[in-house]
């Protein structure tokens, strides 16, 4: 009995909304509250704000089942920590981060300027720095290393971060030895802001692709590829 046939039928928004039950989003539309409109256009609203609604309450549940399943883990890693992780864990890592890509890690090698990689989180990474800070700091395609994984696990490295999926011939000089996170693609303003301290460490010839340490607190990645070789990849 809200709604009448007639197109031209006037109501007031404000009221209706109250008669909806969506209380919790009137503050929402302030331009528009207390404005009559017609009939057809007060339907078009309540079906956004009941999306919205919904919505709000599926971001809500989101991030709450996502704060749960997170598991905190201290960097450098510990090996018992890395057996315990599953292809699909979320994790959140604080710590010291080792920044490279494959033109630092192949000077690295060339050099016999290993060490530094020894029990070290290794994240693929090109960051984007301005005025002494960094301003983004998303994750390069890991595939792009995957000629490097045999050296890399001999280094010792316990686990790398990156983006997308590695090889098969990566991954099995990496299985049992080293564990792989992927890192959210195009977030790189949001995992900047979870770089607390940066530094050159090494190369600082190479600009952006200078080998760098960087001191993160809760960074974001998904655990995509375990020591036991499972992976978020095989369906």
């Amino acid at each position: 009995t809200l709604f009448r046939s007639r197109a031209d039928y006037v109501i007031n928004i404000n009221n209706l909304l109250e008669d909806m039950g969506f209380l919790t989003v009137r503050s929402s539309i302030n331009p528009v509250k207390s404005r009559l409109l017609n009939i057809t256009t007060a339907k078009k609203i309540i079906k956004k704000l009941d999306v919205f609604h919904l919505r709000r309450k599926i971001s809500k549940k989101l991030r709450e089942t996502l704060k749960e399943k997170y598991r905190k883990l201290d960097l450098p890693l510990k090996k018992d920590d890395a057996a315990a992780l599953k292809a699909g864990d979320f994790v959140k890592l604080s710590g010291k981060l080792t920044v490279a890509r494959d033109l630092t890690l192949e000077k690295m090698f060339a050099d016999g300027k290993t060490a530094r990689l020894k029990n070290a989180a290794l994240y693929y990474c090109g960051p984007v720095i301005k005025g002494g800070k960094v301003i983004a700091a998303g994750p390069t395609t890991s595939s792009r290393m995957d000629r490097l994984a045999p050296r890399l696990a001999k280094a010792g490295v316990a686990g790398i971060i990156g983006k997308g999926k590695i090889g098969s011939s990566a991954a099995k000089f990496l299985k049992g030895k080293v564990i792989y996170f992927e890192a959210p693609g195009g977030a790189g303003a949001l995992l900047a802001s979870k770089i607390k301290g940066h530094r050159i460490i090494g190369y600082s010839s190479l600009g952006v692709q200078a080998l760098m340490e960087f001191t993160v607190e809760d960074l974001p990645a998904l655990t995509a590829f375990d020591l036991k070789g499972n992976s978020v990849w095989k369906k």
